[in-house]
């Protein structure tokens, strides 16, 4: 397209632009203005809360992820007063048993060791020994024992335990208490350690102290941890609140979890509060509660919005400005950016369609070609748009020729087309001639989906359920024959045997040769039949079919050679599938002997067999002979049906139920340079099962 020359013919507009129209212009543009200032306002605003709550958000975590690290440093701090008292405890109870430790060595160590008392009890749990002597050969009472194990960690059935021992005297400060047992024989050592060393660094490091500092930072109204039975921690005073269950907001957060956020009224100031549960271990579940003042918000806001307004009164000026210049161009720009638009989302559609569209002029051009019709016919869009459509394809498959030249508008039709590459395809085919708005034929458009493979799968269909019904009937036909037939076979046995004719002996015994070898005849035809009848493999097992493709081909290579017949083989190894090796070979052997049959001298059979997509293995019968009629290729695996001079007609039946049992698919395809090539797929087995 072209741009229009503007410059003159936009004054000439302007000079003649009604002053009402001015004013409509300078109004609309005023209301634009407000409207955008006012946007501005509120998506400024809805900016700084969603900035205040992701800080909010960001220092919850922190808060949590803090609270998380103090509560483990704590626990961590326990632990290893826990492990310094149960060692000590260990090397008293090994030195009491190799009988060097006396009251005066217990309370030495002690001292050193900063315990306070320490107990050796023996297996009734009296005091053997004892850093304090007025102890030796006493009990601990209830008010002790009650409080762990004792007697478990007497017989040695629990290792160790521990508790905090406070009697609420304010002289005596708590105790931590650590109980071991002896692990030569029975009894326990008892550790008894100060706790309020433990306990004052516990608490200037713990949560609550942690909360405090936070909530004094510059801009923070509060934080505080909130359970259902009342605030656990706060960083300062904040009165009364409602209990969580009386608070709807905060049960919501509790039941869906993730964040909360609320703007609510705090001493006489709006605060932006940030809700999350919380769940520690040592502390009770609940709420973590913070909130952040809106004063800087509203400093915020305020200039902003001073800004904005005055920002839009410039634009305002400036933009009525513009829009007077540029009016006369306004209505085509608007045109062309609408014609890209459309041509823009037309081409998209044509591209992602999963149907090949093919368009042509009026004179047979071909105008469009989208990228699934060059993957269904194999031409590229850059070799044939442009060119005539006649040259491109021959016999009008398309149908684009024929909706030109009849009456109707639309032509839907299902066919196959050969293709030059000598595929066929079985396609859908939607073909209509395209009609400009004042009337008249323009083109032809024709919409092709590709139907093969889902022909394919409902021929297989067909053919099997018809498999299926011919060799239930063929059974049952089998079993009715193979009974006289047992009675003539006897017959002419005993014939043979217990009659001995007077004239003409060697024609008798030719007859009765006759009748054997067509009883056995016949036999084998309803062993065939039996077999058609079998709708499932009799064994499952892994077979190698690398192995057994070669071991075919070692058997009937030499069957080839005497007919002059050149006999090929590719295979690859470690082709596995799950079945019956002797069913498979049954198909393989008559596929080649049927190819073999099919050739004469100079002719070429192959076998090929592959992994396929790493899900199939496909083996390839291949052959340079006759190959099959056109007319018989939709009937060659229907029972009864041959070509063969004394065929039954049930080998390929047989072998396509075989293969169908396999989970497989038996396909026919024309060999392209003459021939035929039958292919069997099956169901690859990835690995050995152990």
């Amino acid at each position: 397209m072209q741009d229009l020359p503007l410059r003159k013919s936009s004054i000439r507009f302007i000079l003649s632009i009604n002053p009402r129209l001015f004013l409509l212009i300078g109004a609309s543009l005023a209301a634009l203005f407000l409207t955008i200032v006012v946007i501005g306002i509120r998506e400024n605003r809805s900016n700084v809360i969603r900035m205040m709550k992701d800080e909010a958000r960001a220092l919850v975590e922190s808060v949590i992820l803090a609270s998380s690290n103090t509560l483990a440093a704590t626990d961590m701090v326990d632990n290893m007063v826990l492990d310094n008292l149960s060692d000590v405890a260990s090397l008293t109870g090994r030195r009491f048993q190799q009988g060097d430790l006396g009251p005066q060595e217990l309370a030495a160590i002690c001292q050193t060791t900063g315990i306070n008392r320490m107990d050796v009890l023996d297996s009734v749990g009296r005091v053997a020994i004892s850093s304090v002597n007025d102890l030796i050969g006493q009990s601990y009472d209830s008010t002790v024992t009650d409080l762990f194990p004792f007697e478990e960690i007497l017989m040695g059935q629990v290792r160790s335990a521990s508790f905090i021992l406070d009697d609420d005297n304010p002289v005596i400060p708590p105790q931590i208490v650590l109980a071991a047992s002896r692990m030569d024989e029975p009894g326990a050592v008892v550790v008894f350690a100060d706790y309020s060393i433990l306990e004052r660094f516990n608490t200037r490091i713990g949560i609550g102290s942690l909360i405090q500092r936070i909530g004094s930072q510059p801009g923070m109204e509060y934080v505080f941890l909130q359970s259902e039975q009342g605030v656990v921690f706060s960083s300062r005073s904040i009165g009364q609140v409602l209990r969580i269950e009386a608070d709807e907001f905060l049960q919501e957060i509790v039941l869906k979890g993730g964040y909360g956020s609320r703007v609510i009224e705090f001493e006489g100031r709006e605060v932006l509060e940030v809700v999350r549960p919380f769940d520690a271990e040592g502390l009770p579940p609940g709420v973590l509660r913070i909130g952040l003042s809106m004063a800087g918000y509203e400093q915020v806001t305020g200039n902003f919005e001073a800004q904005l307004i005055a920002i839009g009164a410039i634009l305002f000026i400036a933009s009525f400005l513009v829009v007077v210049f540029f009016l006369a161009n306004l209505n085509y720009r608007t045109l062309e950016s609408m014609y890209m638009k459309m041509k823009t989302v037309t081409g998209n559609i044509l591209d992602a369609m999963q149907s090949a569209v093919v368009v042509t002029d009026d004179s047979g051009i071909i105008t469009l070609f989208n990228p699934r019709a060059e993957e269904m016919f194999g031409h590229r869009a850059s070799d044939v748009v442009g060119r005539d459509y006649r040259d491109v394809f021959d016999g009008d498959p398309l149908m684009l020729d024929k909706v030109g030249a009849l009456p109707d508008l639309t032509i839907r039709t299902e066919k196959r087309v050969s293709l030059a590459d000598g595929r066929q395809l079985d396609l859908l085919i939607a073909a209509s001639r395209v009609i400009r708005d004042g009337g008249g034929v323009i083109g032809s458009v024709s919409v092709i989906y590709d139907v093969t493979e889902s022909k394919k799968l409902e021929r297989s269909s067909k053919r099997s359920e018809r498999l299926s019904e011919l060799g239930n009937l063929a059974a049952g036909v089998a079993h009715e024959i193979r009974n006289p037939l047992n009675a003539i076979s006897i017959a002419s046995q005993r014939l043979k045997s217990e009659f001995s004719p007077t004239s003409d002996a060697k024609e008798y015994g030719q007859l009765v040769g006759n009748i054997k070898s067509e009883i056995e005849r016949l036999n084998g035809i309803i062993d065939q039949f039996l077999a058609l009848a079998k709708t499932h493999v009799a064994r499952r097992e892994l077979c190698d079919l690398s192995a057994l493709v070669r071991e075919i081909a070692e058997l009937m290579r030499p069957v080839a050679a005497a007919k002059g017949i050149v006999f090929e083989l590719t295979v690859e190894d470690g082709l596995l599938v799950e079945g019956s090796a002797d069913e498979l070979r049954k198909v393989l052997i008559n596929l080649v002997k049927n190819s073999i049959e099919a050739c004469i001298e100079k002719d070429v059979v192959r076998i090929d067999a592959s992994l396929s997509s790493g899900a199939t293995v496909t083996a390839r019968v291949i052959d340079t002979g006759s190959g099959v009629e056109m007319q018989d290729r939709e009937k060659i695996f229907r029972p009864y049906f041959t070509t063969k001079t004394n065929g039954t007609g049930l080998g390929l039946a047989l072998s396509h139920r075989i293969v169908s049992d396999h989970d497989g698919t038996m396909e026919y395809e024309e060999n392209p340079g003459g021939g035929a090539i039958f292919l069997v797929t099956l169901p690859a087995v990835k690995e050995v099962k152990k």
